[in-house]
C-alpha cells in the first residue's frame, strides 16, 4: 500500500507531506552512521520511517503530519519493525527541547518545509541533544555549509569544538520534487576529531531507467572512492589531485568556518603564491549616475587573449547605469562568471566607468611589473578558474562577491620565458578551437541543406496526417462540422484546435522553404527558455488526433529564497520561471519536430493502442535535462544511441515501405548537430518499460536556481 500511495503514476508532490527521500539516501546516511545495534536512534521528523526501516537499531522520534505518520505506521508494520521502533504522532522541536539526551541521532531536517525554522537552529539543537561520545549524522541544505548569522556562529561552534567529523556533497538530482542542494554533516560530541573529510559525491548518480526519475544514487561506489581519496591525499603529502572526490583538512587549515567541499577540493599549485600578490580587486562604487559602459558577464568574450578587449558603446551602453560602477585608469583584467564558468579579458590603457550587475564582474589591477595580459591568460587557467569557482560554491546564483583573492594560489613563474609560455599555451588552445571550428563550417553547411529537406518531409508527413483526419471527420459527419467538434480517440481535440496546428504546420513549412538555401541557418538569437512553458507550448501547437503528447514535469515555480549576506536574513520572491536556458526558439522546436516525428515513423505502428510522447525536465547540476519518451516499441535489439544520432542510420521499422523517403536516416543525426552548440543528446533504451525509448537533451547554457 505504501509503495502504491507514493509511486502512483498521478502523485503530486503536497508541502504538508514532505518529501519523500530516495531509498540510496537513507542508505548512506546509515553507512556513515555506522551505529553500534545496541544504541537507541533518536530520529526527530522521521517522516515516512525511512530510517527507521533501514536501521536495525531501536529507534524512537516524532513526526508531525498525520497522513506522514499513518504512512509511515503501515510501512514500519509491513517491513516487521514495529516492535522495535516508537515513533510518535508530534512535534519533534518539543522534544529537542527536553533534557533527554541520545548516543545516536539521524535525521533530515532539510525537508522540513516550516519558514519559522532554519536549517542552523535545528542543527543547533540536535547538537545539544547528542550525548558525550555519540553521533548526529544529518541532512542539512547547502546554505548552512557557508552562509552568515547564526549559521556562522553554529559553524563556529561545531569547528571550536573538533565535532565535524565529514561534510559531503550529495547529487541534488536525485530527488523527485525538490531542487533543493543537500549535504551530509556527520558530528561527534566529546570526541576531538584531528581532520575533517570533505568530499563531493554530486557526480555520482546513474541513469534510474524510469521516467519518473531519472537518476539515482551510486553511493557504494562513492563511499569506496571516498575512502580511497582520503588515503592517496595522506600518502602522496596531503595536496588535493584533479579528479579527486574527497580530502582531509586539518583543523587549523579550515577557512572562516567554511564548510562547502568543493572550496578544498580545488587542487592547488605546491609552490604557489596568493593571487593577492599579483593583483588587487578595484573597489567597486553604490552609484546612481551614468556610467560609459554597462557590462553584464556575457558581454565578456569566451576567449580573448590574444588582444585587448575594447568594450563597444553601441553594444555595452545602455540608457541607465544603475548599480555598481568602477572607474578604470590604465591596465586591467576583468573577471566574470557566466553559468558557473570563469571568464578573463584584459584592457590595457583604458579609461572610462564601467557599471555592472552586483557580483557578476570583478576588476582586478595588476600590480607593478605584471602584465596585464599575462595575467588574464593565468587566470583562465583550470588550476586557478576552478579555486575561484570553489569560491562561489553553494550561492543560489553563482558570484563573485566573495571574492578571496589570498586564497587562491597561482604558479610562481618567474622568468618572463615562463609567463611567456603561459601565454602561448593559452594563446595555441583558442586557436586550436578556432581552426576546427572553421573546419567544421563548410560541412555543417551541407548537413544544413539536407536537414531543411528531411525537416519538410516531416512537417508534410503531419501536415498530410491531420488534414486527413479532419476530411474522414467531415465525411462522417456529412459534410456538416463545427469548431467545438471533437475529433480523435487517442488524443481527442476540437475542430478549431486542429485546424490551429494545420495552420501552424503551414506557416512552419514556408519558413523551411524560406530557409532551403546553401547557406548557415539563421535560427534566430539565443533567448530565455523555461524549460515548462516551452513544452507545454510545443504540445499546444502541435497537437494531433492520432498521438497524445503530456508534459509531466514540474511547473517551475517557486519562491526564491533571498539571503542578505551581512544580517543573514532571508527574503522570498516568487517566480514562475525557477529555471531557464538559452538558445534559438526555433532551433529548439526543430530539435523536438525530429523527436516526435522519429516516435511517429519508427516507434509506434497500427498495432499501437493508445501512442504517447511524454515530456519532462529537471535541472542537474546547474544543465537542464528534458527527456522525450514514448511507449511505442524499442529499439532494435543491437541499435545504440550513437547508432541513432549516426548520418544515415535508419531505426524504422519497415525498410521496405513505400513512404522510405520519411527514413532517410537523417533526423537523429540533425539532432545531434543542432545539440552540439546547446549541449548533448543521449537515447537511452530499456525494453522492458512501459517508455522504453527516452531522449535525453541536456542544455548547458543555462541560468538555474538552487534553493538554499
Amino acid at each position: 500500500m505504501f509503495q502504491q500511495v507514493i509511486t502512483g503514476y498521478d502523485v503530486k508532490y503536497a508541502p504538508s507531506l514532505g518529501f519523500i527521500q530516495p531509498q540510496e539516501v537513507t542508505d548512506f546516511m546509515c553507512a556513515l552512521a555506522s551505529f553500534p545495534k545496541d544504541v537507541t536512534v533518536f530520529n526527530p521528523f522521521a517522516g515516512a520511517d525511512s530510517f527507521a526501516v533501514a536501521l536495525p537499531n531501536p529507534v524512537v522520534g516524532e513526526e508531525i503530519s498525520n497522513t506522514t505518520w499513518a504512512l509511515g505506521q503501515i510501512r514500519l508494520y509491513a517491513m516487521g519493525a514495529s516492535p522495535r521502533t516508537e515513533i510518535r504522532l508530534g512535534d519533534s522541536f518539543i522534544s529537542l527541547e527536553d533534557e533527554k539526551k541520545y548516543k545516536a541521532i539521524i535525521t533530515s531536517p532539510a525537508y522540513l518545509t516550516e519558514k519559522r525554522k532554519r536549517i542552523e537552529d535545528i542543527v543547533g539543537l540536535l547538537y545539544d541533544k547528542l550525548e558525550d561520545g555519540g553521533t548526529l549524522v544529518c541532512l542539512v541544505s547547502s546554505g548552512f555549509l557557508f552562509s552568515a548569522g547564526n549559521a556562522f556562529n553554529i559553524r563556529k561552534r561545531l569547528v571550536d569544538d573538533k565535532a565535524l567529523k565529514a561534510v559531503i556533497n550529495i547529487p541534488n538530482n536525485i530527488f523527485t520534487w525538490s531542487g533543493v542542494r543537500q549535504a551530509v554533516l556527520v558530528i561527534t560530541k566529546g570526541m576531538p576529531n584531528e581532520y575533517v573529510i570533505f568530499a563531493d559525491a554530486s557526480d555520482y548518480t546513474r541513469f534510474a531507467k524510469s521516467v519518473y526519475r531519472q537518476t539515482s544514487f551510486d553511493w557504494e561506489q562513492f563511499l569506496d572512492d571516498m575512502y580511497e581519496d582520503v588515503t592517496d591525499f595522506g600518502e602522496r603529502g596531503e595536496y588535493v589531485m584533479d579528479g579527486d572526490v574527497a580530502t582531509a583538512v586539518n583543523y587549523p587549515e579550515i577557512i572562516d568556518t567554511n564548510l562547502s567541499p568543493e572550496f578544498y577540493l580545488s587542487p592547488k599549485p605546491k609552490d604557489g603564491l596568493p593571487l593577492s600578490d599579483l593583483a588587487t580587486v578595484v573597489k567597486e562604487s553604490r552609484e546612481d549616475g551614468e556610467a560609459e559602459y554597462f557590462i553584464v558577464g556575457s558581454s565578456l568574450p569566451e576567449a580573448l587573449h590574444r588582444k585587448p578587449f575594447v568594450p563597444q558603446n553601441e553594444v555595452e551602453k545602455k540608457g541607465t547605469t544603475k548599480g555598481y560602477q568602477v572607474a578604470i585608469s590604465g591596465d586591467a583584467i576583468l573577471l566574470s562568471i557566466v553559468s558557473g564558468n570563469i571568464r578573463t579579458v584584459y584592457v590595457e590603457d583604458f579609461h572610462g566607468t564601467i557599471a555592472f550587475p552586483n557580483g557578476f564582474v570583478k576588476v582586478l589591477k595588476p600590480a607593478e611589473g605584471v602584465s596585464a595580459k599575462y595575467l588574464a591568460a593565468l587566470l583562465s587557467t583550470k588550476i586557478v578558474a576552478d579555486q575561484i569557482k570553489a569560491q562561489t560554491s553553494g550561492l543560489t546564483i553563482p558570484r563573485l562577491n566573495k571574492l578571496d583573492l589570498s586564497q587562491i594560489i597561482v604558479p610562481d613563474y618567474q622568468t618572463d620565458e615562463d609567463k611567456q609560455k603561459v601565454i602561448s599555451e593559452v594563446l595555441s588552445s583558442e586557436m586550436s578551437e578556432l581552426e576546427s571550428e572553421l573546419n567544421e563550417t563548410f560541412e555543417k553547411h551541407k548537413r544544413e541543406v539536407r536537414s531543411t529537406r528531411h525537416a519538410m518531409v516531416q512537417t508534410l508527413s503531419a501536415l498530410s496526417s491531420n488534414w486527413e483526419q479532419l476530411k474522414m471527420f467531415a465525411n462522417k459527419k456529412g459534410g456538416q462540422i463545427n469548431f467545438t467538434d471533437t475529433v480523435g480517440r487517442v488524443n481527442p481535440i476540437t475542430v478549431e484546435n486542429l485546424l490551429n496546428s494545420i495552420g501552424y504546420a503551414i506557416s512552419t513549412l514556408e519558413r523551411q522553404v524560406e530557409s532551403l538555401r546553401f547557406e548557415k541557418a539563421d535560427w534566430g538569437e539565443d533567448v530565455e527558455i523555461n524549460p515548462y512553458g516551452f513544452i507545454n507550448e510545443y504540445i499546444s501547437t502541435h497537437s494531433t488526433p492520432n498521438v497524445k503528447m503530456v508534459n509531466v514535469g514540474s511547473d517551475n515555480s517557486a519562491d526564491i529564497p533571498d539571503m542578505n549576506e551581512v544580517t543573514g536574513d532571508v527574503t522570498y520572491y516568487h517566480t514562475d520561471a525557477m529555471n531557464i536556458f538559452y538558445a534559438p526558439k526555433r532551433l529548439l522546436e526543430r530539435v523536438f519536430n525530429n523527436i516526435v516525428a522519429n516516435a511517429k515513423a519508427h516507434g509506434f505502428t497500427s498495432e499501437s493502442e493508445y501512442p504517447e510522447i511524454r515530456f519532462d525536465w529537471q535541472e542537474v547540476n546547474g544543465d537542464i535535462v528534458i527527456t522525450v519518451a514514448n511507449n511505442g516499441l524499442p529499439l532494435k535489439e543491437g541499435v545504440t544511441s550513437e547508432d541513432v544520432l549516426m548520418s544515415g542510420f535508419s531505426t524504422s521499422l519497415n525498410e521496405s515501405a513505400a513512404d522510405g523517403t520519411l527514413h532517410s536516416g537523417q533526423g537523429g543525426f540533425e539532432i545531434k548537430s543542432l545539440m552540439d552548440g546547446l549541449g548533448s543528446v543521449e537515447i537511452l533504451s530499456d525494453p522492458d518499460a512501459e517508455f522504453p525509448v527516452i531522449y535525453k537533451l541536456t542544455f548547458t547554457n543555462t541560468n538555474t536556481v538552487k534553493i538554499l
